[in-house]
């Protein structure tokens, strides 16, 4: 969120305007805590105090406002910025409301829910007149966004069976019994969950690649690397566990 837009700048201009980037960093800490507020209330997790709720105004208003000493009315960055909080109220209600995920689904909502970053990017390629350049950046957007959200979904799998949600990564958990799922995640769910994970960072580099940033590329390279050490860490574990209880015998 706050990394991308610093590097898109680099590509236009190759120094980035730190007081431009400051706003931008400001705005989008405002909008993040205003959606994440209303997340958690909505998931139930850990839900805002009531006397905390009136400063989603304060945070929405910010958000805003930081525009306003960037783009007139009417500059088409403002179009950007209703479609994507639009977009992201309605995938809000959608989400609390959403039983058993398909592919199809995950990937509309994974979009969605990561299309508050389309702003920011928006606003330095509509700073610099450069909306050639809109579309291969906000694809590649949804691309790691997609990658972001399954290893939420896979990290998180323990939250969201406690709450009753059942993610892309859950769907195919043989029942809502937290031993029948945990058995599920540690045989199959981590290893066809790692390998979608894998799947998506692919296209995610794709993307990139067309984008002219090394440094995004080198960023891309290091998620994934942690993300492979932890994965192989694990299934180092379950390789262990698995030949334990073969060697216990079926009694056990």
């Amino acid at each position: 969120m706050l990394l991308v837009p610093w590097w898109l700048e680099e590509v236009i201009r190759g120094t980035p305007d730190i007081r431009f980037q400051a706003d931008l960093v400001y705005s989008t800490m405002c909008g993040y805590y205003f959606v994440r507020m209303i997340d958690n209330l909505m998931d139930g997790e850990s839900p805002p105090e009531a006397q905390l709720l009136p400063a989603l105004t304060v945070l929405h208003t910010e958000f805003i406002q930081t525009y306003h000493g960037h783009f007139p009315f009417g500059d088409p960055f403002w179009e950007v910025l209703s479609e994507a909080s639009l977009a992201s109220a309605e995938m809000a209600s959608r989400d609390a409301s959403m039983g058993s995920v398909t592919r199809t689904e995950f990937v509309d909502t994974s979009a969605r829910k990561t299309v508050g970053v389309h702003i920011p990017v928006a606003a330095v390629i509509h700073r610099y007149r450069r909306t050639e350049l809109l579309e291969p950046w906000f694809s590649f957007l949804d691309r790691f966004g997609r990658w972001h959200q399954m290893l939420n979904d896979i990290v998180g799998w323990r939250v969201d069976l406690q709450h009753g949600r059942r993610t892309y990564f859950l769907r195919n958990a043989p029942s809502d019994n937290y031993a029948a799922v945990g058995e599920w995640v540690l045989s199959e769910g981590f290893r066809s969950g790692f390998a979608e994970l894998d799947a998506w960072m692919d296209e995610a580099i794709v993307a990139a690649s067309a984008l002219g940033s090394s440094r995004l590329l080198t960023y891309l390279a290091s998620r994934r690397h942690r993300v492979e050490a932890t994965r192989n860490e694990l299934m180092r574990k379950l390789e262990y566990l698995d030949g334990l209880f073969s060697n216990l015998g079926p009694e056990h």
